[in-house]
């Protein structure tokens, strides 16, 4: 759908939605039950807020430019271990050297935006259009295509394609 077509609270709301990172109490990404699930945005979750997730996580889902940050204790401390990424059973990650793995032990989670990651998606999404954004003398933009092809729009300010860029990371 376009995007002028929503509200900018309902944009922010799907943007918050896209951002959720989803742990699941089992491997492979059940979500056999609604229970065995949670869905978190951006923010820190001690074992109080993890509720009956905290300390049987197995495994988790994380959108492009989120950081997860999983801590052995319920209060940030401990052994931790940081994912950029989806991961279908974290019996693969082990703390420390090992032998214990991260399945089930994590008992609070830090979730952040990870800008890096962000901005490079953005830079690819943004390269691979080709949509101009004309603008007149004043740097405004023409208000309509057939404006925009009238002559009094004449400098190309490439931002176009950051717009179009942006819509597509975003939808």
């Amino acid at each position: 759908y376009l995007v002028d077509t929503k509200t900018p609270a309902e944009i922010e709301e799907d943007m918050g939605n896209m951002m959720k990172v989803r742990l699941y109490d089992n491997c492979m990404y059940d979500e056999s039950d609604p229970a065995l699930y949670v869905d978190l945005p951006v923010g820190s979750y001690d074992a109080t807020a993890l509720g009956a997730h905290s300390g049987i996580i197995s495994s988790l889902s994380v959108p492009i430019g989120v950081k997860v940050t999983f801590y052995e204790n319920g209060d940030f401390t401990g052994n931790s271990v940081e994912l950029t990424s989806g991961d279908r059973c974290l019996t693969d990650n082990l703390v420390g050297a090992g032998p214990a793995n991260w399945n089930d032990l994590a008992k609070s989670v830090k979730i952040e935006y990870d800008i890096t990651k962000l901005a490079k998606l953005a830079g690819k999404v943004t390269m691979s259009c080709d949509y101009p954004m004309w603008v007149n003398g004043s740097g405004v933009p023409a208000p309509n295509r057939d404006d925009a092809n009238s002559g009094a729009y004449t400098t190309n300010t490439d931002l176009g394609n950051a717009v179009k860029g942006v819509i597509k990371l975003l939808y």
